[in-house]
């Protein structure tokens, strides 16, 4: 990515930080759940879905100002596993090709089935981080409860890591490359969120978020270097327990946290350059679609 695609990012994540010794309640959050993706251009089409890990810093409500004003703010990194797939933009190629192939009826076709019993298998990754900040105004509180509206923004930049579990010594082989994308979103849009108090101690809260996605995808082996346009949604649910809220002392601040946490964005028309692989099949234009699926768990503390 350029330069000046990160500023936003690095200004947006440094004035969250700015904001973690002034906030009333922030908590850690481990999650475990499922990453999918869907892009043909990276080699595959369908969806392609993997165990992923995160890490996330959270603050889910805070009052400023006023006790009716709110901000609220989450930076999370997430790591995928690595996943063996097929290589699907390779495969219709070698379809089409091995087609012929079956027709030819002489000695020196016999290659030409031997190459198409050979299927590239690619292996991928996802690295990144997605930070949130967010502000509003709470239209119904009471003690602790309360029920939010207000705006979001943030961005999102995952890296996507491509390259081949085996090695092929077919020349034409070499297309199928150790390849990686760089994708870094900004979003903005409406949210809501609110939580509940069931016993003391004990809180249900959930929030979610549409956004309007401006992104930038690059990758130098398949010649993408575009800004497009897309959607982000987020859905969150989650549980609050204070063990120790009767106690006088410090310990009555302490916190733990579960929830399920949902996130979804969508990038349309993604503009590849005109290649071609061996200037044989055109690449098409293509849609990214990312998804996470999480379970998380963690502790917190209330200043």
């Amino acid at each position: 990515m350029h330069t000046k695609k990160f500023q936003g990012f690095f200004y947006l994540l440094l004035a969250l930080l700015f904001l973690v010794p002034k906030s009333e309640a922030v908590d850690i959050e481990f999650g475990k759940g499922e990453f999918s993706m869907e892009m043909a251009v990276l080699g595959f089409s369908g969806k392609l879905t993997t165990d992923i890990t995160t890490i996330t810093l959270n603050e889910t409500h805070r009052n400023v100002f006023t006790d009716r004003i709110f901000i609220n703010f989450d930076i999370t990194y997430f790591r995928s596993d690595t996943v063996r797939k097929m290589l699907d933009l390779y495969n219709r190629y070698a379809d089409t090709a091995c087609s012929f192939c079956n027709m030819c009826p002489f000695p020196p076709c016999r290659g030409c089935s031997e190459m198409c019993n050979q299927f590239p298998i690619g292996k991928y990754e996802v690295v990144g981080f997605d930070i949130n900040f967010g502000a509003g105004y709470d239209v119904w509180k009471q003690y602790n409860n309360y029920l939010g509206v207000g705006l979001i923004i943030g961005a999102t930049f995952p890296w996507i890591k491509g390259e081949r579990a085996i090695d092929y010594s077919l020349d034409f082989m070499n297309l199928m490359r150790d390849t990686e994308t760089e994708v870094m979103t900004y979003k903005f849009g409406p949210q809501v969120r609110g939580a509940f108090e069931v016993i003391p101690g004990l809180f249900v809260h959930g929030d979610a978020a549409v956004a309007f996605q401006k992104a930038w995808v690059e990758n130098d082996s398949f010649f993408i270097d575009a800004s497009v346009e897309g959607s982000f949604f987020t859905f969150n649910l989650g549980v609050d327990y204070m063990p120790f809220v009767k106690r006088q002392d410090a310990w009555s601040k302490f916190y733990i946290t579960a929830g399920f946490r949902y996130k979804r964005w969508l990038v349309k028309d993604v503009k590849i350059g005109n290649v071609s692989i061996r200037r044989l099949i055109l690449i098409p234009v293509s849609d990214l679609k990312m998804e996470t699926t999480i379970a998380y768990f963690g502790a917190g503390y209330e200043f």
